[in-house]
């Protein structure tokens, strides 16, 4: 990204961010897919690139959690694993279940 993605007037930004809200913007429909249903996780020490809170406000579908941690190593903690792993299994129904496991990997017998 470029400096100009800090510009608020920059047509690329003002572009994303009416697709982003909800807006029907040619070409961005795949982007906009792609962030739905998204889990914004930030550290409680994590201020600089605005309010994750604010964030799921423009992303519809979208939740928050917050772990301990700035922006560097928020990541890194095991209160983050733990939240990722609380939204995958939110998203995940029960016929998304049911056909995962039945991919399963053959039984092997461990030798002793």
């Amino acid at each position: 990204m470029g400096a100009d993605f800090t510009n608020p007037q920059w047509p690329r930004r003002i572009m994303f961010y009416r697709a982003l809200k909800g807006d029907s913007v040619p070409g961005l429909k795949g982007v906009v897919d792609y962030v739905k249903n998204k889990e914004v996780i930030s550290g409680d020490k994590d201020i600089d690139n605005g309010s994750s809170h604010e964030l799921t406000t423009l992303l519809p579908r979208s939740s928050v959690a917050t772990t301990p941690g700035d922006h560097d190593h928020a990541s890194a903690t095991k209160e983050f694993s733990n939240e990722v792993i609380k939204f995958l299994e939110k998203k995940i129904t029960e016929t998304d279940r049911n056909q995962f496991f039945s991919l399963s990997i053959p039984k092997t017998k461990v030798k002793n």
